[in-house]
């Protein structure tokens, strides 16, 4: 598969869901968003994009308000590709503005343990929105096995995805190993576009994944003697 084959195919995995700019301001709430095949072009997907910018509007909010929203019940939100968002943990309020920004899916990656007493399924199904769970409880979870599932469920979506964890490390590191075993990205590309989702920490630990090399220990340097 070529390199603007799998990025082209990354675009359309993750759904049809974004509206155009010069449309938005007109869609109703509740209908279907339309789409501007432009928007899924190889350069979509270059440089990152951040939830500021190209965010489609609706009759409520204009559209830095709506990003405004995102940003303040999602944290380290970003945008790497046209139909996907990726961030940390949203609040029960998130999911009113990620559906008015077009999501309709949310894949949350972590385990039950960690949410305690909060339904986020229902939280999720009560805004109409699609819920699915990919349990990563740790980089011991980064598998080829997972990686995968979660490209079946982007393939599978329709409209808008919203990729989520505790802070947006796991997400963004998960993704980045669907972009190669699901999207046949090379390990460079895969990288690049994982840092363009917020990968950072656990950067090393997906490498290591990615070519089989294991992550270098940490070296200490040597203490200085005490001066007299």
């Amino acid at each position: 598969m070529t390199r603007i084959h799998t990025l082209r195919w990354l675009g359309l995995a993750v759904g049809l869901a974004f509206v155009p700019l010069v449309q938005a301001q007109t869609a109703p709430v509740n209908d279907a968003p339309v789409v501007n095949q432009s928007d899924l072009r190889v350069g979509a997907f270059k440089e990152p994009t951040r939830v500021t910018t190209y965010l489609p509007a609706n009759p409520v909010y204009n559209i830095s308000t709506l990003a405004q929203r995102l940003q303040q019940n999602i944290p380290n939100l970003r945008r790497p590709t046209v139909a996907l968002l990726v961030g940390g943990q949203p609040t029960p309020s998130a999911w009113e503005h990620a559906a008015n920004a077009g999501v309709r899916t949310v894949i949350n990656l972590r385990p039950a343990s960690e949410l305690g007493i909060r339904d986020e399924g229902a939280e999720v199904r009560t805004a109409g929105l699609r819920y699915v769970e990919i349990p990563v409880a740790g980089p011991h979870d980064l598998t080829r096995a997972k990686a995968q599932l979660l490209w079946q469920q982007l393939k599978d979506a329709k409209g808008g995805v919203l990729v989520h964890c505790a802070s947006g490390n796991r997400a963004s590191a998960l993704l980045t190993l669907a972009a190669h075993y699901g999207g046949g990205m090379s390990v460079t590309e895969a990288m690049t576009f994982g840092r363009q989702a917020g990968l950072t920490g656990l950067a090393p630990t997906v490498q290591s994944v990615l070519t089989g090399v294991p992550v270098a220990p940490a070296t200490v340097a040597p203490a200085k003697p005490a001066s007299r």
